[in-house]
């Protein structure tokens, strides 16, 4: 498909674009920007035995393995995988600061749990938005990954992902039919929010060895959004004029910084 700008390449999962960018930026910048999204840290939920999962860095691979970085080791870390590990909730928390415009809400299980006070955290709200319209264009325009999650009159932004279980070179060795077991197949993920221009809702699906995250996954997501759609929300009158602070009428993430500025 020749050049593709960061829209394009995230509306068509396009690895090579992100590998491109992750060799630019390099790994510690990588590791900066994804620890300041809260990756490779506990989120804090409260479940027993929650991981902080990793995030390499230049010197993580020092430290543990005595050898310095290699450039060839980048282009896979920029699209989450070779040391990368994560966990669901994590994903999802990320999502979450993305669609609030760089708030983070720590996730809790109870409503009524005390936890950390949101903060915003210091990001370029110029990227933030094009990098969810990136994400709305994989739900709703031509090319995009996951149309089948589209909805009339609710906009969802979306992204696919397929994390590789073995690598190429292996699987290369296997015979037909080793190739076609279950623990070889790749995880098929999709995360997604809405409505896009005022969030109040994030799924995550995570079908372990189910193969692409467009084909198995997010028909799991659609099925949760359908559900919260038909039976929970209530759409905004488009002519309710916002009037003070308590308005629920305001943007979700504005609501969020007023509170906690």
């Amino acid at each position: 498909h020749g050049r593709v700008k960061l829209h394009d390449a995230i509306k068509g999962s396009c690895n090579v674009f992100f590998y491109n960018t992750g060799m630019g930026a390099g790994v510690d910048e990588l590791h900066k920007y994804a620890s300041l999204f809260r990756l490779g840290k506990l989120t804090g939920v409260g479940l027993l035995n929650e991981k902080a999962g990793l995030i390499p860095s230049s010197s993580w691979k020092k430290r543990v393995f005595n050898e310095p970085w290699y450039g060839g080791e980048t282009p896979s870390m920029s699209i989450g995988q070779g040391f990368i590990i994560v966990t669901p909730l994590q994903v999802i928390n990320m999502i979450n600061i993305l669609a609030n415009d760089g708030m983070w809400v720590p996730p809790r299980l109870f409503l009524e749990d005390e936890g950390t006070i949101p903060q915003q955290i210091p990001l370029n709200k110029e990227y933030l938005s094009l990098i969810r319209k990136g994400m709305i264009a994989v739900v709703n325009e031509a090319g995009g990954t996951a149309r089948k999650v589209q909805f009339e009159e609710f906009t969802v932004a979306g992204k696919t992902a397929t994390s590789q279980v073995i690598s190429n070179k292996t699987m290369e060795t296997l015979d037909e039919e080793a190739k076609l077991k279950k623990e070889f197949q790749n995880h098929a993920w999709f995360v997604a929010f809405g409505p896009a221009e005022d969030p109040e809702i994030s799924v995550i699906a995570l079908v372990e060895h189910g193969g692409g995250g467009s084909r198995v996954a997010a028909p799991v997501v659609r099925k949760i959004l359908s559900y919260y759609i038909d039976n929970i929300y209530k759409p905004k009158s488009k002519k309710t004029v916002q009037t003070n602070f308590e308005s629920k009428n305001f943007k979700f993430s504005t609501r969020l910084q007023m509170a906690f500025n």
